[in-house]
């Protein structure tokens, strides 16, 4: 028997017709035809499991060829994906489910299903806060809460920002005898969340002060005989922050002469300050 021809590799179609003769002792022969075919009708396989793994948006690159693939007749099978999205719970949160198919010369497939649990632990980024003011003491009224999207704006590299809330932390000394319940800062802080709630923070000065002097009222001049000393009442000070200061200081006393020796100025200088430090002065003649 023989010679046989060699089979291809990687070809589906081949096939071989084989003549077989048969004769008997009187020369008489009868000949048949046989043919051989080539059939792949095995599929490819994959070896070993793929468990459940968790990417974190935003860097989702599940783009990893299984290596664990054989074929019975093909030695390079080509391998194609498909990725479906499900159970999505916000914009960068969901699962991801690649199936891999692999598919010999001879078109028979295998797949092999991947799950990808996708999470969203980023937080959204604050791009534009409202900008810093300082406040007089005397007229504390705070900015209105800025809208989103204008005076507050972030960004999120998974899904979108669902909205903000804030709060106003104030450093205020409780004591109104002290500087520091007149010169404080507030801190409004704001929190921004994204669509899987994600935060992020952000804050806001307002600084509150107090620098201006307090304001005199009094006699501010009088006249009196020579046979009396002149009598000028102190004046009183008020200050629009803290109220009332304490009693004004006399800083000097100076007598200006007249034209002739029972007449003169008396000159008094008062000062008055308030807890901040904020003076002012006021002159009686």
């Amino acid at each position: 028997f023989g010679p046989y021809p060699s089979i291809p590799a990687n070809e589906c179609n081949w096939y071989v017709d084989v003549t077989f003769v048969a004769a008997d002792g009187c020369g008489n022969i009868r000949r048949h035809i046989a043919r051989f075919q080539l059939t792949d009708n095995i599929s490819p396989t994959f070896t070993g499991t793929t468990p459940v793994d968790t990417l974190y948006c935003p860097v989702v690159v599940p783009i990893i060829v299984p290596a664990d693939w054989s074929d019975n007749c093909d030695a390079a099978v080509s391998l194609t994906q498909n990725g479906v999205v499900s159970d999505s719970l916000c914009g960068g949160q969901y699962t991801l489910t690649v199936t891999w198919t692999a598919t010999d010369d001879c078109g028979n497939t295998a797949n092999l299903v991947h799950v990808f649990a996708v999470r969203d632990t980023t937080s959204p980024t604050v791009t534009l806060v409202p900008a810093d003011v300082t406040l007089s003491c005397n007229s504390v009224v705070l900015p209105a809460p800025p809208v989103l999207g204008t005076g507050l704006q972030a960004a999120d590299a998974c899904g979108s920002i669902s909205g903000y809330t804030y709060s106003d932390v104030s450093g205020q000394n409780p004591d109104p005898g002290v500087c520091g319940h007149y010169n404080y800062t507030i801190t409004r802080v704001f929190v921004v969340s994204d669509d899987c709630g994600n935060t992020a923070t952000a804050a806001q000065l307002i600084a509150v002060e107090d620098n201006t002097p307090p304001v005199f009222s009094g006699f501010t001049d009088t006249t009196a005989v020579c046979e009396s000393e002149p009598m000028m009442p102190p004046p009183n000070a008020l200050d629009e922050c803290s109220g009332p200061t304490a009693a004004p200081m006399l800083k000097s006393q100076v007598i200006i002469n007249g034209p002739c020796d029972d007449t003169y100025t008396l000159r008094l200088l008062w000062e008055a300050q308030d807890v901040c430090g904020n003076r002012d002065s006021f002159v009686q003649d």
